[in-house]
């Protein structure tokens, strides 16, 4: 294999623009950084002027390497892009450039492989055997209505994804990030074989995904029948407490692994994920994560600046919200957000439903940083909370508002007496704690709207004023934090929007 540089026009030795192959893969973990180590071999790159990497054989061997790269060329190319062959590793201002080119590279390329080096060709044609076929039997017994309990199935599964997402691939935060790119990803085993889905189809990481989303769908179903049989029973049986437990165990590897609501087309379902990965450098938390917004920061942004995570994380998050208000915002925190950055995301985030996709999104208001303070002031129009109604009671179905709530997580632990319900869709218990925890004084600040199969959408988010020694709270003037976020379907009433500025903290 050799190593061609690019030069300023794309052209590589004496060809322009070449058709490539990109390998999705993970090593950073396993790279030899003692000296007494650095005899070992490494994958034999002709034409670099750096030393390649030296990576621990127990993770992958030089030959398994070359094996991997030798089945690259199936796909009709005799190029491909593979870091450590093209970028010096070494280097890190220029590593942090190619970094910021990673969405281009991949999207270019005409065919993608996913290596999963800890798994062998048997063992992950065992697994994906059981991932493609038992997966449609917890639908089953949905469709049964829970006859014969399925922790057979469950517990066959929670096996298999066990094995699969032992891979270390599973757990990079780099590789998180080059599947949002690239989810058409051949699977390849750890002796670069390919393993088949069915009798006609070769495995491609798109499969996997979808698979998981199908079953994580179910298991949200199982666990809202159960609930069910629960509130009309008054308990559970042993055996759907059994079933309850499965479900449990097995959303939470699906979750871990980020493939439950995967292919939405909020960004920031990824980011609320990456806490479940792991990078080699405290930085690449954000570096590793940045392209899928398209985005460039730090060092990638201002080569030969180096700022610290802390730093990195504030910057990620105003480039977020200053490209788009709308995306900037539609997460609510996991955890309570630190005093004075309730506006900014981090991976103790997640998305709720209604906002995991976005069609023709059209941003209603204007940002601006006060660099001095760390405040947002955003522009746009608000409304009392309260004056749009309350959210769909889940157990009467009854809807007058057509508004969803999601409150972000609160340091106080007050809990309304009605409790969360798999079947509270619209955020009634939400609604009901933000009440409990702040009065009536909620502010809706209108983000965006957006087109849905019932019509247009308004997406808000919650504002609450906090609380001041003396006097009336100063819209603009005074700072307020975010508590949460909300969507208003389209209804017959008028909202009384009013144009103002606030300072969000």
């Amino acid at each position: 294999m050799t190593s061609v540089e690019r030069d300023s026009s794309g052209v590589y030795g004496q060809v322009e623009k070449p058709s490539y192959s990109i390998l999705t893969y993970t090593w950073g973990r396993w790279k030899v950084r003692s000296q007494t180590q650095q005899d070992q071999p490494a994958i034999p790159i002709k034409g670099t002027n750096w030393k390649m990497p030296v990576v621990k054989k127990e993770h992958f061997t030089v030959a398994q390497f070359q094996a991997v790269l030798d089945r690259m060329r199936d796909g009709g190319s005799d190029w491909a892009w593979v870091d450590i062959a093209c970028i010096d590793q070494e280097d890190e201002e220029l590593n942090a450039q190619e970094v910021g080119r990673q969405a281009s590279i991949f999207k270019k390329a005409r065919n993608v492989y996913v290596w999963l080096s800890g798994l062998s060709t048997d063992v992950l044609q065992k697994v994906i055997n059981e991932i493609s076929k038992t997966g449609p039997h917890l639908t089953n017994h949905l469709m049964e209505h829970l006859p014969g309990l399925p922790y057979v199935h469950l517990n066959r599964l929670y096996t298999a994804f066990d094995i699969l997402f032992s891979d270390p691939w599973f757990s990079s935060l780099w590789t998180l990030q080059e599947v949002i790119m690239r989810h058409d990803a051949k699977v390849l085993s750890s002796s670069a074989e390919s393993v088949r889905w069915d009798e006609d189809h070769s495995t491609f990481l798109s499969m996997v995904i979808n698979a998981c989303r199908n079953i994580y769908g179910d298991l949200d179903h199982l666990r809202e029948a159960l609930s069910t049989v629960e509130r009309d029973n008054g308990h559970l049986s042993p055996d759907e407490e059994r079933v309850r437990d499965e479900v449990t165990q097995l959303s939470k590897h699906i979750l871990r692994a980020g493939f439950n609501f995967f292919l939405g087309t909020n960004p920031n379902i990824q980011y609320g994920i990456a806490k479940y990965r792991r990078t080699s450098r405290e930085v690449d938390r954000i570096y590793a994560i940045m392209q899928i917004y398209n985005l460039r920061v730090g060092k990638s942004a201002r080569p030969g600046d180096s700022p610290a995570l802390p730093s990195l994380i504030n910057e990620f998050a105003l480039a977020i919200i200053t490209q788009c208000p709308v995306i900037g915002q539609s997460f609510i925190h996991t955890t309570p957000p630190a005093r004075g950055l309730s506006w900014r995301i981090t991976e103790n985030s997640t998305v709720p439903h209604f906002l995991r996709t976005f069609n023709n999104m059209r941003p209603q208001c204007s940002v601006v940083c006060d660099s001095f303070s760390n405040n947002l002031r955003i522009t746009g129009k608000v409304c009392l909370l309260h004056l749009l109604g309350r959210p769909k009671n889940p157990f009467t179905g009854i809807d007058s508002s057509g508004i969803t709530v999601a409150a972000d997580a609160m340091r106080r632990k007050t809990v309304h007496p009605m409790g969360k319900s798999a079947h509270d869709t619209s955020g009634l218990s939400d609604y009901l704690q933000l009440q409990i925890e702040y009065g009536r004084d909620i502010w809706v600040l209108l983000l965006g709207k957006g087109d849905t199969w019932t019509g247009t959408v308004t997406y808000g988010l919650l504002v609450y004023p906090g609380e001041k020694e003396s006097g009336e709270w100063l819209l603009g003037k005074d700072p307020c934090k975010r508590v949460g976020v909300c969507s208003v379907r389209p209804m017959t009433r008028i909202i009384p929007w009013r144009q103002a500025t606030i300072l969000l903290e």
